[in-house]
């Protein structure tokens, strides 16, 4: 099938001043709307890619994948941080073929092409007699920029189109949220060793949506843990786990921030029990009482689309995800800490990561398994919508006072479970799609 733009709007009943919004699954199971996401949002608009703690030293670079295009993030030996296609303009092998590391330059081993850190050619095979006049060894054979790579307090995004606004115009109040989290540490946030990584049977939304939106199912499909962690509390010697069953009863909301971007929080029962909290009266004293409380003792997920979850919460990480296929994802885990955190509270952080998070962690596996199960009533064809459409009716449009004490501009919020978190993911994605078809 053809898609026009008239039929990717009628994928959607969008009603939300009668409360009703609904999506039909074939966003999680057309092959060819698949290729138009790798197209026009992975590969045309901002993701996230990396942060500058860990390309640290000037030579450092990791390998990562934009939509279809392999690519390079490094530092080079001036200490920019740079974009470039992983891809040699000689005859397209890949130049690096490692995770990460540390190198002056990229040789490319089928013909020895040899590239600086900064992109530029700087040996090309026979060059004096194999062409009739010197190369331009930047923009004729020089490694491919990607067009736009910038960094906003240490997290880096990229963008493979040129035509995308500036990066704090485009995370709008996410920005703030960011703030929050790095401004917890005066020497800055670092991403520890090692990461955790699993594959789910599943559409990329499917992620998207829950870490981004779905404040109703923990109660339900994480109750494993959350029975583990009302044992816990029997025990005094254990460290804890941050509570968050029956979210709807504590203060809270979920927020809309503009361009797909979307929050979750609520006052934790027992902040006490995080890591930061015992630095509570010094950024107190820095940012004031209500900033301060915000960082320390409330649970926050950052959504920024497409691909990142910034969470701080049950633990304090990066969730990354990249699609696979129209129903396979990979899902990427990095647990962050500030710089030279004491020992106690590097080790609590860890453990905290570890239990639901990491690849023996409780919670990650019951997301993945209701993913596939959502990829799988998907493909049927008699029912063919999902109603996502609870809490539209407690829609507030623009910020709100909440909000406003942290200095966060809103376009929308709701309670708790509020499924125009959702709703405005998929405005972005038919905005993006439509958009880089005209």
């Amino acid at each position: 099938m053809t898609w026009q733009d008239s039929d990717l709007a009628g994928l959607f009943d969008r009603r939300p001043d009668e409360g009703v919004y609904r999506v039909n699954r074939r966003v999680y199971t057309d092959p060819v709307l698949y290729q138009l996401e790798l197209e026009h949002i992975f590969e045309g608009s901002w993701i996230y890619v990396a942060h500058e703690s860990q390309i640290p030293e000037n030579g450092d670079f990791l390998t990562i994948t934009m939509g279809r295009q392999p690519v390079i993030i490094n530092r080079d030996m001036d200490g920019q941080i740079n974009g470039f296609i992983n891809s040699c303009p000689h005859r397209g092998a890949r130049l690096c073929r490692t995770e990460h590391g540390n190198r002056k330059n990229f040789v490319c081993t089928y013909h020895g092409w040899t590239f600086a850190s900064s992109g530029e050619a700087q040996w090309i095979q026979r060059e004096e007699d194999g062409y009739p006049q010197p190369l331009d060894h930047v923009n004729e054979v020089g490694l491919k920029r990607v067009p736009r790579v910038e960094s906003y307090r240490g997290f880096i995004f990229a963008s493979l189109s040129d035509e995308v606004p500036e990066l704090v115009d485009h995370l709008l109040g996410g920005a703030p949220y960011i703030d929050m989290l790095v401004d917890q540490a005066p020497e800055g946030f670092e991403v520890l060793k090692g990461y955790s990584s699993s594959v789910y049977n599943g559409n990329w939304k499917l992620m998207l949506e829950n870490g981004g939106g779905d404040g109703l199912h923990p109660d339900y499909a994480h109750a494993s843990l959350l029975g583990v962690a009302g044992r816990k509390l029997k025990r005094t010697d254990a460290i804890q786990t941050m509570q968050i069953d029956k979210m709807h009863e504590k203060e809270g909301g979920q927020w809309v921030f503009g361009n797909g971007h979307t929050g979750i929080w609520f006052n934790f029962p027992n902040p006490e029990n995080r890591p930061i909290y015992k630095r509570l009266p010094e950024l107190t004293e820095a940012y004031g009482e209500e900033r301060a409380r915000w960082m320390t003792s409330v649970f926050r997920n950052l959504s920024v689309y497409p691909n990142l979850h910034l969470l701080d919460q049950m633990a304090t990480l990066i969730r990354t995800f990249r699609p696979l296929s129209v129903d396979r994802t990979e899902i990427t885990f990095y647990c962050i800490a500030p710089v030279g955190e004491p020992r106690d509270e590097r080790i609590k952080r860890l453990r905290q990561f570890e239990e639901f998070f990491a690849g023996s962690g409780m919670g990650t596996p019951d997301d993945n398994a209701e993913f596939e199960e959502c990829q799988s009533g998907a493909e049927g064809r008699n029912l063919t919508d999902s109603y996502l459409s609870f809490g539209l009716h407690t829609r507030h449009e623009g910020t709100n006072d909440v909000a406003r004490s942290v200095g966060i501009e809103l376009a929308n919020s709701g309670v708790i479970g509020y499924e125009g978190c959702t709703m405005t993911q998929y405005d972005r994605w038919l905005e993006l799609l439509t958009q880089g078809r005209s």
